[in-house]
C-alpha cells in the first residue's frame, strides 16, 4: 500500500498535511468560523462537530483509518513551520479508498471563506492528486458536488475531472435530499502518467 500517514506535501504557498489530535482545538475553530460558510453544502451538524474534543476524536479515529487520508492545506511561512503556528486554508480528504482490483477513493474538501476564490484549492490538489497517483498508486479518484456549486465543478473541470451523470437525491443537506454530479479523473488522464506497476494491496 502507499504511504496513507505522515503526510507533508509542499506547494508554491501552502504546506498540506495530516494533523495530529491535539489539533483539535484548531481544527474545531475551522469549523466554527466557516459553517456558515460551508452550510449549504453540508448535512446537519450538532453542536458537539463544533467542539475541540470531538474533533480530536476524529482526528485519531483518522490517524488510524486505513480508508480515509485526510489532509490540511496550512498557509506557509517562511519564519514559522510548526502546524500550530500557520493559518488553515481549508481542509481535503481522500475517502473511501478501495484497494485491490479498484484502486479508488473519493474526494472532498472544503475552503476557509476568507481564502476562497484565490486558488489555494487548486494548488493543493494538484499536489494530493498527484500523490495520490504515484505514491498511494490509485487509478481513479472520484468527487460528487451539488449542480448549482458552480464554483465547484468549475474546480474539477479545471483539474481534468469528466461528469460521468447526476446520482438523484443522494444526499440528505440540510433537511433536502439533492442531487449531485458525479465527476471522476483517471490515472491515465493524469500529467506524467499512470503507474504501469499494477495494483497495490
Amino acid at each position: 500500500m502507499g504511504r496513507m500517514k505522515g503526510v507533508r506535501l509542499t506547494t508554491e504557498r501552502l504546506i498540506v498535511r495530516d494533523l495530529p489530535p491535539r489539533a483539535g482545538e484548531k481544527v474545531a475553530r475551522f469549523h466554527q468560523e466557516n459553517w456558515h460558510f460551508h452550510r449549504q453544502w453540508e448535512p446537519f451538524r450538532g453542536n458537539e462537530y463544533f467542539t475541540a474534543p470531538l474533533q480530536r476524536r476524529v482526528l485519531r479515529y483518522e490517524a488510524r483509518s486505513d480508508s480515509k487520508l485526510h489532509l490540511w492545506l496550512l498557509l506557509r511561512d517562511g519564519r514559522r513551520r510548526r502546524w500550530r503556528d500557520l493559518s488553515i486554508v481549508g481542509s481535503l480528504a481522500l475517502s473511501s479508498i478501495e484497494r485491490g482490483s479498484v484502486q479508488s477513493c473519493l474526494l472532498g474538501y472544503k475552503t476557509d471563506a476568507r481564502y476562497a476564490r484565490r486558488g489555494y484549492m487548486h494548488e493543493a490538489l494538484v499536489a494530493v492528486i498527484t500523490h495520490a497517483f504515484t505514491t498511494m498508486g490509485l487509478h481513479r479518484i472520484e468527487a460528487t458536488v451539488m449542480p448549482r456549486n458552480r464554483p465547484s465543478r468549475a474546480l474539477l473541470e479545471r483539474l481534468g475531472f469528466r461528469e460521468e451523470g447526476c446520482a438523484r437525491k443522494l444526499i440528505l443537506i440540510q433537511g433536502v435530499w439533492e442531487d449531485h454530479l458525479r465527476n471522476a479523473l483517471l490515472s491515465d488522464d493524469w500529467p506524467g502518467g499512470p503507474d504501469k506497476s499494477g495494483p497495490r494491496s
